[in-house]
């Protein structure tokens, strides 16, 4: 069953990708079709109650950082036009910084407030407010190369 789930996920990936390329999903950036089918395939082991495929389903950190990650790191360091970065750097650099800090404290202050209010799960204690900082700050940090990923797309290119 793992090799059938794992098999259908990426052959749905492929077709959804083929669509989004070739413009008949315009609308649908790849990394949120992406997301949508890892809910999707989540949600129906969960469902269905399948704890084996549930265990190998979980996110492995280690796998990720040393395995997968790199990989995407070069290649978009690799396919970066220089000229075009190195013009625009002041730009890229002040918005990343500000837009970040501002992302932070939005993030951190509005999940302080859902947890004081009693919104979500998070128990009152002495540490709440770093821990809502430090996830404020991983969320806001990948805001940055989530939207790179996006413009980085063939749609938004003026070329």
């Amino acid at each position: 069953v793992n090799s059938i789930i794992l098999t259908g996920s990426l052959l749905a990936l492929l077709a959804i990708g083929y669509r989004i390329n070739t413009h008949r999903l315009q609308h649908l950036p790849e990394s949120g079709a992406a997301i949508a089918l890892g809910c999707i395939v989540g949600l129906a082991v969960r469902i269905l109650r399948l704890t084996e495929e549930e265990q190998v389903l979980n996110f492995n950190g280690e796998f990720f950082y040393f395995v997968l990650l790199p990989p995407i790191i070069f290649e978009a360091g690799l396919s970066l036009e220089t000229q075009i970065f190195i013009d625009n750097l002041g730009a890229i650099c002040s918005y990343a910084v500000v837009g970040t800090i501002v992302s932070t404290w939005v993030v951190s202050h509005s999940l302080r407030w859902a947890a004081s209010a009693g919104l979500i799960g998070l128990i009152a204690s002495p540490r709440l407010a770093i821990h809502c900082h430090l996830f404020g700050a991983l969320i806001s940090a990948t805001d940055p190369v989530s939207t790179i990923a996006l413009f980085g797309g063939s749609r938004f290119r003026s070329d």
